[in-house]
C-alpha cells in the first residue's frame, strides 16, 4: 500500500475529473489525500483519508502562493508519500517545486496536464510565460500525462521526463447515450418551441468558452425559429445578457444557469456548440457526442482530437462570426446531415469512455507505484 497526494487549485476539480481515479487508487490498495482550496462546509470526498485546505491564488506570481508552497512542503515532509499527482497549472508548479527535495527519497511526481496554455494559435504571452516554466519543471517530474495529442507531442519535446497520452479523463458514455426525459416537456420548461432548431452550449460563462460568437452569429441570421440555450454560470453572465438584449435576441437565447439535467437538455437539442478559444479536451462536447449531437466547434487544441471537419463537426476559427452563422445555416437546411454527423459523433466518442481512461490511468499508476492491486 502506498500513500498518494493529489493536488489541485480548487476542490471541485476533484469532483469534476478525479473521483473515479481516487476510487481506482483505493481499489489498487493505496490511500489518497487531497490538497486544494476547500470552501467552508465542504465535506471530505469519498475515498480520501485527509483533505488539506490550501489558499491557492490563480496567479502564479501572487505572494499568497508562497504560503501555499510552505504548506505543501510541510504536508510532504509529514505524509510519507510515494506519489504526488498535481492537476492544475498553478498547483502543479508549486507542488513540483515543493516535491523536488523528496524525489531522492523515492517520491514519484506525476503531472496530469488538462491542457497546456501554449498551443498552436495561442497568444505569444502564453508561450513566453508558460512554456519556459513547463519545460524547466519537466526536469523535476517523473511523468507528464497529457489528455490531447498536441500536448503529448509538445511534452515529448521536453526530453527530460516520461510522457504518456490518456484520452481525456473519461466520459460515462452509457449515461448520455439515452435519456428518459420528454423532449417537448424539456423545451417547454426552458421556453423553446417544439419545432424550433435548438442549439445548446454547456460550460462556465467565461471569456474562454466564447459563447458570444454564437450569439453574434444568430444576430446576423435574424431567424426567429432558431434558439440557443446556454447551461452554466460564470463571471460573464451579465455581459452576455447585455449582448443578447442589444442583439434583439431576448426571446431566442436562454441563459439556463447551472443545471444538473444535462443529459435531458442534450437529448432535447439539435446541435451542440463549443466555440472555446482553448480546451484541454472538453468534457461537455464529448457528452454531447455520446448523445448523438452534431457539433459546431472551434478548430483549436484538444477539440481537434475529436471534432473533424465535415465528419462529425463543422469547425470554425474561434472569433469567426460569419463562419459560425454559415455552419448554423448549413445544419439547419439539412436534417439528414445533422443525423449523419451525430451518428459519427457517437462512434468517435467511444475511445473517450471512462472504462478506457481508467485502464490507461491504472497503467500509469502501476508504472510509478508498482503492482499493488488488492
Amino acid at each position: 500500500m502506498a500513500n498518494v497526494l493529489m493536488v489541485a487549485s480548487v476542490e471541485r476539480h476533484f469532483g469534476a475529473f478525479h473521483q473515479p481515479y481516487i476510487d481506482l487508487l483505493n481499489k489498487m490498495g493505496h490511500t489518497v489525500d487531497t490538497a486544494s482550496h476547500v470552501p467552508l462546509g465542504v465535506s471530505t470526498r469519498t475515498g480520501v483519508r485527509h483533505q488539506f485546505s490550501l489558499p491557492f491564488h490563480r496567479s502564479p506570481w501572487h505572494a499568497q502562493n508562497i504560503l501555499v508552497y510552505r504548506q505543501l512542503s510541510h504536508i510532504l515532509d509529514q505524509g510519507n508519500y510515494s506519489l504526488v499527482q498535481c492537476n492544475t497549472p498553478v498547483a502543479s508548479v508549486l507542488t513540483r517545486l515543493a516535491a523536488r527535495k523528496h524525489r531522492s527519497n523515492g517520491l514519484k511526481v506525476m503531472y496530469v496536464a488538462h491542457g497546456f496554455h501554449f498551443f498552436r494559435g495561442a497568444p505569444i504571452v502564453n508561450w513566453a510565460t508558460y512554456y519556459p516554466i513547463e519545460r524547466a519543471l519537466a526536469h523535476i517530474t517523473d511523468l507528464i500525462v497529457t489528455i490531447n495529442r498536441e500536448d503529448y507531442a509538445r511534452a515529448q519535446s521536453f526530453r527530460s521526463c516520461a510522457v504518456s497520452y490518456v484520452p481525456g479523463m473519461g466520459v460515462d458514455i452509457h449515461r448520455f447515450a439515452s435519456s428518459g426525459a420528454d423532449r417537448d416537456t424539456v423545451r417547454r420548461d426552458i421556453g423553446v418551441p417544439s419545432e424550433a432548431l435548438l442549439l445548446l452550449s454547456v460550460g462556465e460563462v467565461n471569456e474562454n468558452k466564447n459563447h458570444a460568437v454564437i450569439i453574434r452569429a444568430l444576430a446576423r441570421l435574424k431567424r426567429s425559429d432558431i434558439h440557443y440555450a446556454i447551461a452554466g454560470d460564470g463571471p460573464l453572465l451579465e455581459r452576455l445578457r447585455e449582448l443578447i438584449n442589444r442583439s434583439g435576441l431576448s426571446l431566442n437565447v436562454h441563459l439556463l444557469g447551472f443545471r444538473t439535467d444535462i443529459d435531458a437538455l442534450l437529448h432535447s437539442s439539435d446541435i451542440f456548440c463549443f466555440p472555446s478559444r482553448r480546451e484541454g479536451l472538453g468534457v461537455s462536447a464529448l457528452e454531447a457526442m455520446a448523445s448523438g449531437l452534431p457539433l459546431i466547434t472551434s478548430n483549436v487544441h484538444g477539440i481537434n482530437d475529436y471534432a473533424k471537419q465535415a465528419y462529425d463537426a463543422l469547425t470554425i476559427a474561434p472569433n469567426d462570426v460569419a463562419a459560425a452563422a454559415a455552419a448554423i445555416q448549413q445544419f439547419d437546411s439539412d436534417s439528414s446531415m445533422r443525423k449523419a454527423f451525430g451518428e459519427r459523433a457517437k462512434e468517435m466518442v467511444s475511445q473517450f469512455d471512462i472504462s478506457n481512461t481508467l485502464q490507461c490511468m491504472a497503467t500509469q499508476y502501476t508504472r510509478l507505484l508498482g503492482d499493488n492491486e488488492a
